[in-house]
């Protein structure tokens, strides 16, 4: 494999969100990483609901039990897209 075809298959898409500590806040940027799934066509339909279930309640954990829906706390969120791997990140 050529340097530059290995550079390529090691890129990766990144995408970085903040939100307050509220769950009105979950729907929307739910929507947003669906969005970014779609656009990348990365995964079926079925995936992306999927995933959709796995954040919304990894979001809510992290703004419910984590930081007490304590408004002044942020929750962050990265969605890293490499090849056939997608990762979510949040930390509360």
């Amino acid at each position: 494999m050529d340097q530059d075809m290995a550079a390529r298959v090691d890129q990766a898409k990144i995408f970085s969100f903040r939100l307050r500590s509220a769950t009105d806040q979950i729907t929307q940027t739910v929507r947003q990483c669906d969005h970014i799934l779609e656009k990348d066509q990365c995964c079926t339909s079925q995936e992306i609901n999927e995933i959709s279930t796995a954040l919304s309640e990894a979001l809510a954990n992290a703004i419910i039990h984590g930081n007490k829906l304590d408004p002044d706390k942020y929750v962050a969120l990265k969605i890293k897209i490499c090849r056939n791997k997608i990762q979510l990140i949040v930390t509360d």
